[in-house]
């Protein structure tokens, strides 16, 4: 077998080619594919939250008898799920409630992506817990508490957002662009 004297191999040149090949297509797929994972990120938080917002309406109905609702309590890196509950079941005074038992606690960065923000409107219900938060509560009814108005969450991450409605009346949780 002879070799030919021919060239073999690559170019310096060529690798540069090759280079800025890859380069550019890297250049135009990056940006997708990280607004791709955002865009799926915040759905998940926002099926999350979906999915606990039907869990608290299901737990108000089941605790109908002993307190006059469940809230989810949102705060900057999560929200909380617990009832509420009379002091005194006999007496049932609206004015003297205590927080209940803890149904559900959801952490950023653990159950959902951190960094994503909730906002909820109309947030004229304070937590009973903590009444510099806002909370979206369901009555023994399964309906929005206090009025059965409805409330809309709002959820933001690297320009992407959802909003979780509840429906007024139903209590029904749906997901919208």
């Amino acid at each position: 077998m002879s070799v030919s004297p021919g060239r073999r191999g690559f170019s310096f040149l060529d690798g540069l080619i090759a280079i800025a090949v890859i380069a550019a297509v890297l250049g135009l797929a990056v940006p997708g594919y990280l607004g791709y994972i955002a865009r799926r990120q915040i759905q998940n938080a926002a099926f999350l939250l979906q999915g606990d917002l039907r869990l608290a309406q299901q737990a108000a109905i089941a605790q109908s008898g002993d307190g006059p609702r469940v809230e989810v309590c949102l705060r900057p890196d999560g929200y909380d799920i617990y009832r509420v509950a009379f002091r005194s079941p006999v007496d049932r005074n609206p004015a003297d409630l205590e927080r209940g038992p803890t149904v559900k606690v959801a952490n950023a960065g653990q159950e959902y992506r951190g960094g994503i923000g909730m906002n909820l409107t109309p947030g004229d219900l304070p937590c009973l817990i903590d009444d510099e938060r806002v909370a979206l509560a369901f009555a023994g009814s399964g309906a929005p508490y206090p009025d059965g108005a409805r409330r809309s969450v709002q959820l933001g991450f690297r320009g992407q957002t959802l909003v979780v409605d509840v429906e007024p009346g139903t209590g029904l949780a749906t997901v919208r662009p």
